[in-house]
């Protein structure tokens, strides 16, 4: 589902684009607009690298709410349905952000063209 929501949003992109769209801002304001999302991205990792507990929306206190330890030795479950299982349970805020944010970008990229 959501890589279909990936290819609708890229074709809508790719409508909506404008054909010289260098006339909008120069290069030296892309540049500066790069290198001030680099820095804070830079600044944001130093950070959670420095401390030992952030909380975004709920607190990281290292890999242990991300890792898991072992499928057990039945041999019923692969280390690839162990995390999905992850991403459903600890990740669900995750998905619900980025499915929400694919059908909003894809309405504002319609109502653009």
């Amino acid at each position: 589902y959501l890589g279909g929501m990936l290819v609708v949003f890229g074709y809508t992109t790719a409508m909506a684009t404008e054909q010289y769209p260098e006339v909008w801002v120069s290069n030296t304001t892309v540049m500066g607009v790069f290198l001030l999302g680099l820095l804070m991205e830079v600044m944001l990792v130093l950070y959670v690298l420095k401390s030992e507990e952030v909380g975004v929306v709920f607190k990281f206190s290292g890999v242990g709410d991300w890792a898991i330890y072992d499928t057990g030795d039945s041999g019923v479950f692969s280390e690839e349905i162990m995390g999905v299982a992850a991403l459903y349970s600890y990740g669900a805020w995750v998905v619900i952000v980025t499915g929400w944010s694919l059908l909003v970008g894809v309405l504002v990229i319609l109502e653009v063209t």
